[in-house]
């Protein structure tokens, strides 16, 4: 573990060039630069984040421009699983202006790169370290602008924390599928014709006497094409989406590697891998470029989890009318196909995608045939394609978007009505205008439900609250500096808080619609579950709500409420049929 001196450009973890080029500068550097050069800057910066966020570059970044305002710094702090002695001791003598009791450090502002996992492991060590500085404060302060759940509260603490520290978590910057997300760039860099992009022009491909073979070169055409950049921003911001948490800038390379070489040119050098494909010529050759070319396995390489999941959104399997008639029209017209193809995924810049020329001719001479497949993935990455679930992502968008700015409209009331009813229908049971929610999780042979309302109980804790994300709450400058946005709903249900992702939000959408809960993955909804019981719990205490007594085996049910006949309390049982 390294420490600069003040002003002292970084030195450790220092970036090869081929990584320097890759980075893609963001507004986030911008932003936290800008809070730097403050007239009053942060006397602490601390940047979080998982491995391949870019914690390292940003601090090169930071120093390359910041230089003068920036004192000690530790670049390494995450590159291992718990701190070693030497390092411990290091840490110590870095947080130690911020002990408790002290009073504001003032600048220069110390600097360190530090993921979640580190801080929880450094402060549990450094409270058994005899002798120590006590950081009590500070770790409370830390933890609670990381999200971290349950952390210990110390009591009072100095209230310049608040404007001496700041916390940013670059595993929340957008990556894709936003404005301003970090693929846009990247993928543009690709371009091998942009002089200062990833491969600065590609000078080695302009003397080339075989690039119409080089499938690598074509499908970085391809895919850094405005159309395709299009196409794989909103893509992968679906995956984002879905898995309800931002892509790591080193997933994304790595993704978009196996986009642009497939498994043979990542094994091989790609100008050696084209030069192959010349010599064989014939038609095995045809059939491996053709294989190499981005649209015949575009999403289904198995180079790990971010793949896979892409996979699973391949236009080319949806069930649409679009690529029903792709597919079922594929091979009867060899000149249209190879039409199709250049219209899709070919191009009118002289000397680029010449592979895909190669192809077409070849498709156009009835030499090499095209399967549906691949013509139906051409249309997806030329633009053609569209994804079926794009209105339900966009409008969730919108959703987080209107709960982030506090904004009431018709949208957001209706989004609270559907997941009223979602819940209702997935765990509740309807007689006529009134819904019961269990009280138990109903592991025996009869299932005690009480009446509730998740939109106007009268009990409020049983009321359906919708609340801003957690991050803008604990940690709103940090969230600011790097764009931050949300990636799904926080709710209070039963007392308890819990995240609607879009996953979740598309079954609950499902189940109100009628489909029954355990057709619509139930699993997934064991939060949820949970929160509904103790509502269930909660209403149970209060002897003035009706219940709902149903027979699992024989499915009859009976309504139980309390009346008052005569000047007398009374219970009345009725046979009730739910819904």
């Amino acid at each position: 573990m390294r420490a600069s001196s003040p002003g002292a450009v970084v030195s450790a973890g220092r970036l090869s060039e081929l990584q320097q080029r890759a980075y893609v500068r963001s507004a986030s550097e911008e932003r936290i630069a800008a809070l730097l050069e403050a007239p009053q800057p942060p006397d602490l910066v601390v940047l979080s984040g998982s491995a391949g966020s870019g914690k390292s570059h940003l601090i090169q970044v930071l120093h390359e421009r910041c230089g003068g305002q920036l004192g000690q710094t530790i670049t390494d702090a995450t590159h291992a699983e718990s701190p070693d002695t030497e390092q411990a001791d290091r840490l110590l003598g870095f947080f130690a202006p911020f002990a408790d009791g002290s009073q504001r450090p003032g600048g220069p502002t110390r600097l360190i790169a530090m993921n979640t996992g580190m801080v929880l492991k450094f402060f549990s060590d450094a409270e058994r370290r005899p002798g120590g500085h006590p950081l009590s404060a500070l770790k409370e302060y830390l933890l609670e602008r990381l999200g971290v759940p349950g952390a210990k509260s110390v009591g009072s603490r100095p209230d310049w924390l608040e404007d001496a520290v700041l916390v940013v978590n670059l595993d929340h910057r957008p990556t894709a599928g936003s404005p301003g997300s970090l693929l846009r760039p990247m993928l543009e860099s690709l371009d091998p014709a942009k002089p200062d992009g990833l491969l600065r022009g590609a000078e080695r491909c302009e003397t080339c006497l075989v690039r119409e073979w080089c499938y690598p070169r074509a499908n970085l055409e391809i895919i850094s094409s405005p159309t395709a950049v299009d196409v794989l921003d909103r893509t992968l911001g679906t995956v984002a989406l879905k898995r309800g948490r931002e892509i790591a800038p080193r997933d994304l390379w790595d993704f978009l590697a196996g986009l642009a070489l497939g498994a043979s040119a990542r094994r091989n050098d790609p100008c050696d891998e084209a030069a192959s494909l010349a010599s064989k010529g014939g038609g095995d050759a045809a059939e491996q470029l053709l294989d190499g070319l981005v649209v015949a396995r575009p999403l289904d390489h198995p180079d790990g989890d971010l793949a896979v999941r892409v996979a699973r959104l391949d236009e080319s399997f949806t069930p649409s009318s679009q690529a029903h008639d792709i597919i079922a029209s594929a091979g009867i017209s060899p000149p249209e196909d190879a039409r199709r193809l250049r219209d899709w995924i070919g191009s009118d810049r002289p000397g680029t995608r010449l592979a895909v020329e190669r192809l077409a001719q070849a498709v156009e001479q009835g030499r090499l045939e095209l399967s549906g497949r691949y013509l139906a993935r051409a249309a997806w990455l030329g633009g053609y394609l569209r994804d079926e679930d794009e209105s339900s992502v966009d409008e969730f968008r919108r959703i987080l978007a209107a709960v982030e700015r506090e904004i009431v409209d018709d949208e957001l009331l209706e989004m609270r009505d559907t997941l009223a009813d979602g819940l209702a229908r997935a765990f509740g049971l309807s007689v006529g205008p009134e819904t019961f929610f269990p009280t138990d999780s109903a592991e025996g042979e009869t299932a005690v439900l009480v009446k509730a309302s998740l939109l106007d109980d009268t009990a409020t804790e049983m009321c359906l609250g919708i609340r801003r994300d957690p991050a803008w709450r604990s940690n709103g400058i940090g969230s600011r500096a790097v764009s931050y946005r949300p990636l799904g709903l926080h709710v209070d249900l039963g007392g308890q808080a819990v995240q609607i992702t879009y996953p979740l939000w598309t079954l609950l959408q499902q189940a109100r619609n009628g489909a029954v809960a355990s057709s619509v993955d139930l699993e997934r909804f064991h939060g949820l579950r949970r929160a509904l019981e103790e509502i269930g719990r909660l209403g149970s205490t209060d002897p003035s709500r009706p219940l709902l007594v149903s027979d699992l085996e024989s499915g009859r049910a009976f309504r139980i409420a309390r009346q008052s006949l005569l000047g007398k309390e009374t219970l009345r049982a009725s046979e009730v049929y739910p819904s």
